[in-house]
């Protein structure tokens, strides 16, 4: 069965609660598709900022995807349609990826 969410098509932003809690929110609904926080991840004061970093990295990252699952799907599509041609080690890569994001 598959479950089809329309918050995952959105288009999702970040937002920083305070230091070491940033969540991704579906911009249409408001939902909160997930909660990243460095005091999961065993923060201390000397690693405190490199956690910050690396957090505010992945919450740009999770919030891009649904942006790059589109841009694979119009690269698909037009690939399908013969109006792009690309590498077929690409075009294996990026059928993957799609599958990797839709199971």
């Amino acid at each position: 069965m598959t479950n089809k969410v329309k918050h995952i098509e959105d288009t999702w932003s970040v937002v920083e609660h305070n230091w070491h809690e940033t969540s991704i929110y579906a911009k249409e609904n408001n939902q909160r598709i997930c909660k990243l926080d460095t005091e999961d991840w065993d923060v201390n004061e000397d690693n405190q900022y490199e956690l910050e970093d690396i957090q505010k990295s992945v919450a740009r990252l999770i919030s891009a995807g649904p942006d790059m699952f589109k841009v694979l799907h119009m690269i698909q599509k037009e690939v399908n349609e013969g109006k792009v041609t690309i590498d077929e080690n690409l075009q294996q890569s990026i059928n993957q990826v799609i599958k990797k994001a839709t199971i």
